[in-house]
C-alpha cells in the first residue's frame, strides 16, 4: 500500500480505508488479534523502507533534478504541487503529529532519529519550532522539506537565516541556506534514513534541500 501510494498519492486515502476495513473485520471475527494487525503494519513500513533503499521509485531514478526551480523572473517562488494533498498533510502533521513530538523533542525524550529546528517567525518575531529528521552530518545539518517553499519554516528562513537546531539534548546555532539547485531526492539517499525519508516522500508534495552551517563553537 505504501509503495503504490508513493507512486500515486491520490490512492493513499482509499487504500488506507480499504486496508483498515479489511483488518477491522478480521479482528471482529477473531481471525486476527489487534497485535497482529499492528505488527503487520510495522513490517509493511519496514519492507517499504528497504524496497525504497534498494530500488527507488521511478521519480527517484529519473535523471531530471527533483528540486524546486529557481524563482521566476518576477521574483515569485514556485508553488508546491498537489495543493489538496499538501493541505491535508499539513493538517495531519501540524495539528496531530507535531503537538505530540515537539514537546518530547524539547525535553530530549524523543529518539535521535528526529531533531528540532527553531526559526524566527517572519511576522511575529517569535521562535517557531518544527520537528524534522535528524540531518546532523559533521558541522552541517541537512533538511529536506516536505512542501518546498510552501513550508512556513522555509519562509521564515528566507526572512532570517539564523536558526537553532536541537539534536538530543543539545542546541546548536547556525545559518541556513536554501539550496535550490541541489537534487533533494539524491540528498535523501545520501542521508541514509530510509524509514524517515520514505514517509517524507509519501506525504510530501515538493522536496527542497536546506543546509544549516553550524557555528564553530561549543554547543549551548
Amino acid at each position: 500500500m505504501l509503495g503504490v501510494s508513493q507512486e500515486i498519492p491520490a490512492l493513499l486515502l482509499p487504500l488506507s480505508l480499504a486496508t483498515l476495513g479489511s483488518h477491522w473485520s478480521l479482528v471482529r471475527s477473531r481471525i486476527h488479534y489487534p497485535s497482529d494487525v499492528i505488527a503487520g503494519g510495522a513490517i509493511a513500513v519496514g519492507v517499504n523502507a528497504i524496497a525504497w533503499t534498494r530500488l527507488p521509485p521511478v521519480r527517484l531514478r529519473s535523471s531530471r533534478p527533483a528540486t524546486a526551480p529557481h524563482p521566476t523572473v518576477d521574483g515569485r517562488q514556485p508553488q508546491p504541487r498537489h495543493p489538496g494533498k499538501r493541505a491535508a498533510m499539513r493538517f495531519v502533521t501540524n495539528r496531530m503529529l507535531n503537538p505530540i513530538t515537539r514537546p518530547l523533542l524539547q525535553r530530549g525524550w524523543w529518539p535521535r532519529t528526529q531533531a528540532l529546528i527553531e526559526t524566527t517567525g517572519r511576522v511575529s518575531g517569535l521562535p517557531r519550532r518544527v520537528p524534522v529528521g535528524n540531518g546532523l552530518r559533521g558541522d552541517s545539518f541537512w533538511v529536506v522539506t516536505e512542501h518546498g517553499y510552501g513550508a512556513d519554516y522555509v519562509k521564515n528562513i528566507q526572512h532570517d537565516p539564523r536558526v537553532r537546531v536541537k539534536v538530543g539534548r543539545t542546541w546548536h546555532n547556525g545559518t541556513a541556506h536554501v539550496l535550490a539547485e541541489d537534487d533533494a531526492l539524491q540528498r535523501l539517499r545520501w542521508l541514509g534514513r530510509p524509514v524517515n525519508d520514505s514517509l517524507l516522500l509519501l506525504i510530501g508534495t515538493q522536496q527542497l534541500t536546506l543546509r544549516i552551517d553550524l557555528d564553530v563553537r561549543r554547543p549551548e
